[in-house]
């Protein structure tokens, strides 16, 4: 570009302000840089409605040096000088990170009120109190300070990598120049403390107001701040009562997080929620990342309200939100409220599709802007059915939201809060009238949508409910139909492209559908096509697809009196099961259980079945007592029904032989593992996968007996015939490996136990990665085994502050490394006489669990004392065993100080170490764990 073609500065005003705006402009030209005139560029042209900024003066912006915004009161309501604004900002911030090319000189406002904030800096002078000169010198200085690029030289910015998919899936925005740099402010200009520190920007706003979309604008339009990806969390039904609970919130965000995980290549199926979030935050830690949470109901409580934001520091986390007048939005973060579009705005988003010609067409124009109150959502439906040939074009459209009928009236009762005050009716009259509209398939789509649950849905899914429910009509017909109405839109997905219903149109869809014999046969539709998908997934394997549909299994299985709707919910709990969220298959499968117990008694076939599955997820969550007695009953109710070898009944068997184990019944769990193998073996035969896997569960209950030379025997066995016929590295070849490998070390065979140890903990981390839980217990073994307490320490530790993640801090494995992390830690003489004072009861099979724990809490204790005689009390090594000490006085109960000592560990070693060291998100889980133990006692009832 010829330096001729280039301006210097870039002038925006008003049009209204446009003389005094002349002198400061002949000024400025008549100032020189680098020996020649200063170049400003100012466009003389008064724009309306409908006039689009001139490719002259798009070109003269893109060849500006800098820009000057002369920001009287008059200049936000411009859309002209809005953009170009946005634009500068943009192109600064690209250029060279700072807004340092754009310059705000205020004229009868004061600093604080210009927006966004990005403009203001307190090195220009106050006009106030300022003189012409200093204001030029001062600009000319800024200037001079600038290089030669030019806006048009910032690069453009990349699409941002979506993780697990773009919100929406639209670019149709207008409007929100500013809000889109007051949400830069929020997320920059300070940090919350309410919330950790982190870096939030709370976006608010009545239902249909934009806010998905403005989050997703500022996404695409800062993608280079955040070259770690974007991360999108959604569907917590904001509009929906008994949705804005805690539980379901918390619940939530871990099934979509583990999505999240599985997007990366984390491989998180099997694993715990807390592992899960381990490994996200182990691959976020270090990375710049956008973190955005949709569509949030209002009054959450402060820990949930955290759990939900960005998990590492480096992320910036968005919320969208509404709020009600009598309902105090979130105190966090920056808000950003979004009230209607501004006049130019909402002219562009009405005439999108076609202008007002006649003067009619214009006055009609006119009542509908005036009818709608800005509201994007609206506009967008009446700009879509303003393009039908049948509708009457703008006096059409206009004259129906102004004539609104009984149902109207009644709908915008039913929005009320959810719409701008006073265009209530015209709005609902829009959004009837766009369904009124609608062909067949269309009403079909959005029927389907509307009984779904308010997330993103697979084409798929909408495809086989519409066929399923005896419908000839077309889904992709109907998803096209709506979604040129604006009612619906595309998002791209994981597997297969997503449709999206805003909750509105949901809503507005259920109020006017009163085909209720349609809309029952619909659900059941959905029903069957949910439980075929999941049907037809590969038994064992990752359900990685069915991630999608879950969350609708609730939505549409209504009363469970339908054997087709039982059979769904049970199906979904086994689905949890396998992908390792063992919380939410409880949910499933309790109300079903109690469903079934009420209805058909607890003795029925169908009762029991579903109680073993309870039993099983109960087991998983460390609820023993729970399972134990799910799976005692499941097992003696389906024998007493089918007999001793019915696959439901061996497997029911091995449940139960699972829970004795966990509970330290360990004579049972072998009487019970004996007779599981016996069956096995005698219906599978020998080399059966089943057979074998049943063998060694009875080789390693029968170790747990103190029969070691046999259990090795048998341990041996297994092991060469599973290598032979599974392969080296099939999950029961390595369980193999690492029982060997533990009765050998029972046996005194030390040196031979740590080098099989060491060999299966590496080619575990190859195959399961380094948190995993098979992994840790392996590298556990491997300190137990080792040569010296010195050497074991270190592996204890990593097993711990990596393991208190995967496990609650008192499950038994989780106590198991903490106690012996303590053990290693102290010295033999203090360990020594520590034993001394306790006996030996401790080691006993069956010891009782107070006298453990208070040998724990004496080791910590012990601990404690050397570190703070060694290191001082301030020291992070101390902070260490604060962090241990903590632990173990949680283990007895919440009033023995653990989350005075919990809570010190953490702010001490976060200092010290930072929040992102493994020992203080180890300090971090212990002190989430204790403090939920006291909300229990003072809360019994709560959640």
């Amino acid at each position: 570009m010829p330096d001729s073609a280039r301006y210097d500065l870039f002038f925006c005003y008003s049009w209204k302000d446009k003389s005094a705006a002349d002198a400061l402009v002949t000024r400025l030209r008549g100032e020189r840089l680098d020996g020649r005139p200063l170049r400003v560029f100012q466009d003389d042209r008064e724009l309306h409605d409908f006039d689009m900024i001139t490719p002259e003066v798009n070109a003269a912006l893109a060849a500006s040096r800098c820009l000057v915004a002369f920001y009287s009161e008059n200049l936000p309501k411009s859309a002209y000088c809005r953009f170009e604004i946005r634009v500068a900002l943009a192109a600064a911030h690209s250029l060279d990170g700072t807004p340092q090319r754009v310059m705000a000189i205020p004229r009868n406002v004061p600093y604080e009120a210009i927006r966004p904030g990005r403009l203001t800096d307190p090195r220009l002078p106050d006009p106030r109190h300022a003189t012409e000169d200093e204001l030029v010198a001062s600009i000319m200085a800024r200037v001079r300070a600038t290089d030669e690029r030019v806006f048009g030289d910032a690069p453009g910015q990349a699409e941002p990598r979506w993780y697990p998919a773009p919100l929406i899936g639209t670019r149709g925005f207008v409007g929100r120049d500013f809000e889109r740099w007051q949400v830069f402010d929020a997320l920059h200009n300070s940090t919350d403390p309410g919330v950790g520190g982190a870096s939030v920007a709370r976006i608010t706003g009545l239902g249909g107001m934009g806010k998905t979309m403005l989050a997703e604008q500022y996404a695409r339009e800062f993608a280079g701040d955040y070259p770690g990806g974007v991360f999108v969390l959604g569907g917590f039904g904001s509009h929906l009562a008994d949705r804005a609970d805690r539980l379901h919130v918390r619940a939530r965000r871990a099934e979509q997080v583990r999505d999240l995980a599985r997007g990366l290549g984390l491989r998180p199926d099997g694993m715990d929620t807390d592992v899960v979030d381990q490994a996200l935050r182990e691959y976020l830690d270090g990375r710049r990342y956008l973190w955005i949470v949709d569509d949030l109901p209002t009054g959450l409580d402060h820990r949930t309200f955290t759990e939900l934001v960005a998990p590492t520091p480096g992320g910036h986390t968005i919320v969208t939100t509404r709020y009600a007048p009598r309902e105090p939005a979130y105190p966090w973060g920056g808000e950003v409220p979004l009230g209607p579009l501004d006049p130019a705005a909402a002219t562009e988003l009405l005439s999108r599709h076609r202008k007002p010609l006649s003067r009619e067409e214009r006055r009609a124009f006119d009542d509908l802007l005036t009818l709608l109150g800005g509201h994007p959502l609206a506009l967008a439906v009446a700009a879509g059915l303003i393009a039908l040939p049948d509708q009457g074009g703008f006096p059409g459209v206009a004259a129906a939201a102004r004539e609104p009928g009984p149902d109207v009236l009644e709908l915008g009762a039913q929005l009320w809060g959810e719409l701008p005050e006073g265009h209530q009716a015209g709005i609902a009259a829009t959004m009837l009238r766009s369904l009124d509209r609608l062909s067949a398939p269309g009403r079909a789509v959005l029927r389907a949508l509307s009984l779904l649950a308010p997330v993103p849905t697979p084409e798929h899914l909408l495809t086989g409910m519409v066929a399923r429910s005896g419908s000839a009509e077309d889904a992709a017909e109907g998803l096209a139909e709506a979604a040129g109405l604006s009612l619906v839109g595309a998002v791209p997905g994981t597997h297969a492209t997503r449709w999206n219903a805003h909750s509105m149109v949901s809503r507005t869809v259920r109020f006017a559908d009163t085909d209720h014999t349609q809309r029952e046969r619909m659900r059941l539709a959905a029903v069957a096509e949910l439980t075929a998908q999941i049907d037809a997934s590969p038994t064992g394997v990752t359900h990685t697809a069915l991630a999608e549909v879950l969350p609708h299994v609730h939505d549409v299985t209504g009363a469970l009196e339908e054997e087709a709707e039982r059979n769904l919910v049970n199906a979904a709990g086994h689905v949890h099961t396998e992908l390792g969220e063992f919380q939410r298959a409880v949910d499933c499968f309790r109300p079903l259980y109690e469903h079934l117990a009420r209805t058909l008694g607890d003795d029925h076939e169908a009762v029991l079945r579903v109680e073993t599955g309870l039993g099983a997820a109960k087991g998983l969550l460390g609820e023993h007592e729970h399972a134990l007695r799910h799976k005692e009953r499941a097992y003696r109710g389906l024998r007493d029904l089918l007999g001793d070898n019915d696959p439901a009944v061996i497997t029911a068997q091995n449940n139960l032989a699972v829970t004795y184990t966990d509970i330290g019944e360990h004579a049972a769990a072998r009487a019970t593992y004996a007779r599981v193998y016996r069956t096995r073996r005698r219906l599978l035969r020998a080399h059966h996968p089943a057979t074998l896997q049943a063998l060694l569960n009875y080789a390693i209950s029968t170790s747990r007996t103190g029969r070691h030379t046999l259990a090795l025997r048998l341990k041996r066995a297994v092991l060469e015939r599973a290598r032979a016929i599974l392969g080296e590295d099939h999950p029961i070849s390595l369980d193999a490996r690492n029982s060997v490998a533990a009765s050998l070390q029972k046996l005194g065979e030390q040196e031979q136990a740590r080098a099989m140890l060491a060999a299966l903990h590496g080619e575990l981390e190859r195959l399961l990665g380094p948190d995993h839980l098979d992994t840790l217990v392996v590298r556990e073994s491997m300190a137990v085994t080792g040569p010296s307490r010195r050497e074991g320490v270190p592996h204890l530790e990593a097993v711990y502050v990596r393991g208190i993640h995967l496990l609650e801090p008192d499950h038994p494995i989780t106590v198991r490394v903490l106690r012996r992390l303590l053990e290693f830690s102290v010295t033999v003489d203090e360990l020594g006489r520590i034993r001394s004072r306790t006996g030996t009861a401790v080691d006993a099979a069956g010891a009782d669990a107070a006298e453990l724990v208070s040998f724990i809490n004496e080791l910590a204790s012990a601990l404690h004392d050397a570190r703070v005689a060694e290191h001082g009390p301030d020291d992070p090594r101390t902070m260490v065993a604060v962090c241990l000490s903590a632990h173990a006085l949680g283990l007895q109960g919440s009033g023995f100080g653990a989350a005075e000592l919990a809570r010190d560990a953490h702010e001490g070693l976060g200092q010290e170490w930072g929040s992102a060291d493994p020992w203080t998100r180890a300090a971090s889980q212990v002190r989430r764990w204790v403090e939920e133990r006291a909300e229990e006692v003072e809360e019994p009832d709560g959640g």
